[in-house]
This record gives structure tokens, sequence and C-alpha cells, in this order.
């Protein structure tokens, strides 16, 4: 696209006719022919790095804040979306969009949708996570993407054949307004908890965030009867439009080595276990079934599906060794009950930490919860950030210092306590699931937990 009508674009007159070929926010991914955009972040000024994006190439440079080599674009952070959509030539309205929104369950019930929809004769869904190594999906490092990024991603899908995207939709990535004008065929929300109180302050604000969302950006909504909010929201849509599952219908009759439910008379049989999982593939059922696709189908291609990485993820057997994602205060009891639920008195090692930086409130409950259902529980570090360790510790532990054990190296935890594993124990990691940095004082450290303990079960 030629910068002349790119600057028209934002009502700035020009005759040039030189190409612009992608968008970059980082300066460092800047090279002949890229327009950079410094936004002004919470820590970070992106104007700072108009010489390194000029110096790698940047033919045009758009700027939050008055820079010399840029056009001061005042809300051009608010516009970025629809900006990078009609940039691509609207690749949104190409598409048939499911967003998943929620506190606990987003990626899980993402996953289901996707597996299902490419699990049919035509394999035609893109999946937009953060876990890597997923068939026919983009792994992103934000759960919801930039506009720029979300654009080349549509844009991909397009020319690549796909009919579906399915992605999460983040309470951050809403209030960034990176979702700002982009309409969804299809929302389904898991549920309204906590989570982000260190970003939205309130859970009024927080929830409102997403409720707000949901009625105006989407088309179809699938959601549980439990939700408080519910006749809130489900007044915006028409019946044809709306989905409201009677949670009271599902009747879990297995959750021990795998997860079987029946849901309104019809029978399901997963590889998942942990009963809240139920949860996460009914929602999926009926969002699958909003888009016409057929019961049996959809039941059938559950049967066949592998938990996603990180998400109630059983690594051994023998001792029993299970990695979860938990990072909000309810989503880590669900999983530390589910595991002490099916434990038939084998001892719990639970290692876990909390984010530095983040929702401090949660960090005595986590404590509380590992104490009350754990044999051993083992506080390590998970993205102390810029916090020290020792206060994130602290935190924890409240006055029962001496019922933990602390080690804040994760990898030293995770040896010391796979290295005492016997057939009498279950260990638990909580709080990095399929994420691989540890993030401290500005500098990512590479870890997998998978090959960690691996490394150390007894042989």
């Amino acid at each position: 696209m030629k910068i002349k009508d790119i600057l028209n674009f934002f009502d700035i007159d020009s005759n040039d006719e030189n190409e612009i070929i992608n968008i970059c926010l980082d300066s460092k991914k800047c090279s002949k022919g890229s327009l950079f955009i410094a936004l002004k972040g919470t820590k970070n000024d992106g104007s700072k790095f108009i010489p390194e994006a000029l110096k790698n190439g940047a033919s045009l440079v758009f700027s939050e804040t008055k820079a010399n080599g840029a056009y001061n674009i005042s809300n051009i952070k608010e516009r970025l979306t629809s900006f990078s959509m009609w940039f691509y030539g609207y690749p949104n309205k190409k598409l048939s969009l499911i967003g998943i929104t929620g506190t606990e369950g987003k990626s899980t019930t993402a996953y289901i949708i996707s597996q299902v929809l490419n699990s049919l004769k035509s394999k035609n869904s893109l999946l937009i996570t953060c876990t890597e190594g997923i068939e026919n999906s983009i792994c992103v490092k934000n759960t919801t993407p930039y506009g720029n990024e979300l654009a080349e991603i549509f844009n991909y899908a397009v020319n690549n054949g796909y009919k579906y995207v399915v992605m999460e939709c983040s309470s951050i990535g809403i209030s960034e307004d990176k979702l700002k004008g982009i309409n969804f065929d299809l929302v389904s929300l898991t549920n309204l908890k906590e989570d982000h109180l260190d970003y939205h302050k309130t859970k009024k604000i927080y929830h409102d965030t997403k409720i707000n969302f949901i009625i105006k950006q989407a088309k179809k909504l699938v959601l549980f009867d439990n939700i408080k909010q519910l006749k809130k929201i489900a007044n915006q849509f028409d019946e044809n439009n709306l989905t409201i599952i009677d949670s009271s219908k599902i009747e879990i009759n297995n959750c021990q080595s795998t997860l079987s439910f029946l849901y309104d008379g019809l029978y399901f049989e997963t590889k998942f276990i942990f009963k809240f999982n139920a949860l996460n593939i009914v929602l999926a059922y009926e969002a699958l079934k909003s888009l016409n696709i057929k019961e049996f189908e959809i039941i059938k291609a559950i049967k066949e599906i592998k938990p996603l990485l990180g998400r109630g993820e059983v690594i051994n057997t023998d001792p029993l060794v299970i990695i979860d994602y938990a990072h909000t205060s309810s989503s880590f009891e669900n999983i530390v009950k589910e595991v002490y639920t099916i434990s038939n008195d084998k001892k719990i090692i639970v290692v876990f930490g909390a984010g530095g930086e983040r929702e401090k409130s949660k960090r005595a409950i986590y404590g509380k919860i590992a104490l009350k259902y754990c044999y051993l529980p083992i506080i390590t570090s998970d993205n102390n950030r810029n916090e020290d360790f020792s206060c994130i510790a602290n935190d924890i532990v409240k006055k029962h210092k001496d019922k933990f054990l602390i080690i804040k190296d994760r990898k030293l935890a995770i040896k010391w306590a796979t290295s005492i594993l016997s057939s009498n124990h279950i260990l638990l990691l909580v709080g990095k699931g399929p994420e691989k940095t540890m993030i401290e004082n500005g500098i990512s450290e590479y870890i997998d937990e998978r090959k960690e303990v691996k490394k150390w079960l007894p042989k």
C-alpha cells in the first residue's frame, strides 16, 4: 500500500508513492517498507525506539507523542486495530470469528472448539493460542495480540483457506482496544470470577469490561445459567442468538483416570481428567451446535481430543505428576481440590509460586489452600518480575513459614520434589503450564518443567 493512501486514512495530505508492506510495533522487526508505530506503554515510550526503526529501514513512522522523524497520531493506539484491518483489506469480515472470554477455561474451550472443527472433512479452523505445537494454530506472545498482529493472522487465515478463527478475548486486551471494531460471529463466556485486579482495580470494572465487549461485539452468545450477571447479558440477545446452558444437566460418571459424563441425556467420553473440564467441554459442545455442527460429530471428535499442554496435563503416571497453568485463586483451588479428590490417600506435593507485581491479595489464599490439601507445599519462583522473591514468599506463608519449604530456584524446587517421589506421592506443578520462560529483573530464563521432571524422576 502506498504511503500517501495510509496518510490519507489519517487525514494527512501526501503524494508519496512509496510502498508500505507491513506494520511493526517492534523496532527490531522493521525493514525497508515497514510502518513503525511507536506506542506509549506503562513502562516504555515507543518513541525512544524510532532511531532504531529508521536505522533498520522503516519507511514511515507514527508516534503517539511528538518525535523527530515521525508523524504524531495522538489516537493511534485506539485506532490501531481498525487501521490494521483496513490495511490488510478487512480480513476479519471474510472469516467466521469465534471468541472465548471469561476468567477460567478460555484456553481449553477454544482449543476444543478448534480441534472439533478441524476433525471434520475440511480442516478449516485456525486457533490463536499461547501454546506451542498445536496443528492449525498460530502461537502468540500475548493472549490477545495487538491489532496489527491480529490483522496479519486474519489475513494469513483468509489466504490459506481457513473459514474459522478461534481465539481468547482477554479483559486486558479488550481494555487496551486490541479488539475494537471487530465483531464476533460467536462468543462463549466460561465464567466470571476475579482476575487481573492489579490492572482493573475492582471486580466490577473487570466484569463490566467483559460484559460490555460481549454485548457490543458478539452476534451469538453461549454461557452457563449460574453466571450472576446472566439477566443483564441475556437481555441484549434474542433467543435465536442465545444459548443458556443448564449446568444441573451435567452428571459426572468418572474423573479418575479419564473424564466421562452425561449432559442433557448424552454420554461424553474423553481423554481429559478433572471435573471442571466437563464445563469446558459442554461449553464447547453448545458453541459448536450453534455453528450447526451435528451432535454426533462433536461427541465423536471430543472423544479423541488430547488435553491441552499445561492444563491438567499428566506427564507421568507412576508416580503421578501433573502440570497446570492455574494462575487465579479459584483455578488454583480447583486444581488442588481435584487432585486431592483423585489422590486415594496419596500424599500431594505441590510446587507453586505467585507472580511478582500482580494481585498480592491472592497469595495468602494460595498458601491456605496448599496447606489444607497438600502434604508438602513448596514455594518457588513464578515470574518474580521486579519484585523481591522473599516478599512474595512471605505473602504466601503469612505466619506459617515452618509449614512450607521455600526454594527460590524453580528448577531446583522441581529437582528436589521429583527426586523424593514414590508411588505414594502425587506431584503437582502449578503456575507455568505451557510457559517456558521465567522473568526476573527484566531477564527471561528458559525452563521446560516437563524436561526437568523427567530428568529427576526416580529410575
